[in-house]
């Protein structure tokens, strides 16, 4: 921390006052409630907004199996190449 600029030093320590302020009135809590988008949700309804403008200029539906999962597909091939990398 002592070589790093004052500026970046503040902006975390006022960051870490802002949370524990936000925790000790209870906000945590009520963030909990808030809707939450996880990434595989996300890439469904792009898929799904996808689909609906294909049915509206008069293409067929594509089904998630046709197109092969994508996402699925990147993080195999991103987890054969760490182990290729780190292979000893």
């Amino acid at each position: 921390m002592a070589r790093c600029s004052e500026d970046y030093f503040k902006l975390g320590f006022w960051g870490l006052q802002i949370a524990l302020g936000a925790h000790a009135l209870g906000l945590t809590k009520m963030a909990r409630f808030a809707p939450g988008t996880s990434g595989d949700t996300a890439l469904a309804l792009a898929e799904e907004a996808a689909n609906a403008r294909r049915v509206k200029n008069g293409k067929p539906r594509v089904h998630p199996f046709a197109s092969g999962d994508k996402v699925g597909k990147a993080y195999q091939a991103r987890a054969l190449d760490y182990r290729r990398q780190n292979m000893m």
